[in-house]
């Protein structure tokens, strides 16, 4: 199946930026060479951050030229730059110098850095997807790695027992949900948003700065790349499980007017003759919640009354609202 081309041309004609620049901003590798040996290469986690504004870059290099590099250089015990990219070529494009004070080794680990980096600069939604799929994809990687070669010393294994003829091939596992769903709790993103994101870019890798500008939307940039959202399934709803748990029940304990209470660990059934549901008191102490099993919405009881006296006085309610719906 032939893909059609990204429609590039009407796309460059949405939200353009119209900052003048100021100043030309230099190469990643020229800055870190400008500063020497104080700083080698650049660490992943610092490098997947997406750049600056032009519009900040220009302020930047007004700020260091006014008043000289304010904000340390960070980078880890190997000299790796952790923080500090646009600070580097900010100073390379005013003309000041690094010396040894401007550059700090942090004891940060650099997911760290990067996370305080995040809440610092306000990363928009689809910046930060770009920042977590960057993550997945070298998750990813490693896990790859580790079965290759966890695969290859069984295959060696394999062998030394019983010849090369039982030594076969693993086949290679499908992609983990359990890695998506932790790089999207680690970056606060959307699960279904990360891994929309990823078969994006795996089909059509071009319109990445365009998300990350927020020039094409994540869903627009879906229909280009042909992909859809996968739908999540949904959970049952809680209150099948606490019919459940009602087989557990043990003790009953009469409260008169026709209320009986059947009460169980973790969990209270009230029950009235007049009544074809229950009212569920569950919950540990002192995070307990009340509901009706043919309502899915269940309220967290007061702190200041007894929580059996408010299951009672919800049952009531209940047996008020068939009185009257009889009358009418």
């Amino acid at each position: 199946m032939t893909r059609a081309a990204v429609p590039f041309s009407e796309i460059n004609n949405m939200n353009q930026n119209r900052h003048s620049p100021r100043y030309e901003r230099p190469n990643l590798h020229e800055a870190i060479k400008y500063a020497g040996a104080l700083v080698g290469k650049v660490h992943p986690a610092c490098n997947a951050l997406p750049r600056i504004s032009q519009q900040d870059f220009d302020n930047l290099v007004d700020s260091i030229k006014e008043n000289g590099l304010l904000e340390p250089i960070y980078v880890d015990h190997k000299n790796q730059l952790l923080d500090g990219r646009s600070r580097l070529m900010a100073c390379l494009a005013a003309g000041v110098s690094i010396a040894p004070g401007h550059v700090k080794v942090s004891e940060h680990s650099p997911e760290a850095i990067a996370q305080s980096n995040v809440a610092r600069r306000h990363l928009t939604s689809n910046q930060k997807l770009m920042r977590a799929v960057d993550r997945l994809a070298k998750q990813r990687k490693d896990a790859a790695e580790r079965r290759a070669s966890g695969a290859e010393k069984g295959r060696e294994s394999q062998k030394k027992q019983a010849g090369a003829k039982r030594a076969t091939s693993q086949k290679p596992k499908k992609r983990s949900t359990r890695v998506l769903e932790k790089v999207a709790k680690d970056e606060s993103v959307p699960r279904a948003d990360l891994a929309l994101t990823e078969k994006i870019l795996s089909a059509t890798p071009e319109v990445r700065g365009k998300i990350e500008s927020g020039e094409l939307s994540l869903d627009d940039a879906a229909k280009l790349a042909g992909v859809s959202r996968k739908q999540l399934k949904t959970s049952k709803p809680k209150t099948q499980k606490k019919v459940r748990q009602h087989q557990d029940l043990r003790s009953v304990t009469e409260h008169g007017d026709g209320i009986r209470e059947l009460e169980a660990p973790g969990i209270s059934v009230l029950t009235h003759p007049k009544l074809d549901i229950s009212i569920i008191l569950y919950g540990p102490a002192g995070d307990k919640y009340i509901g009706a099993t043919d309502d899915e919405d269940h309220f967290a009881v007061a702190p200041e009354t007894p929580v059996v006296e408010q299951a009672i006085n919800y049952l009531k309610k209940k047996l008020m609202l068939i009185t009257q719906a009889k009358q009418a």
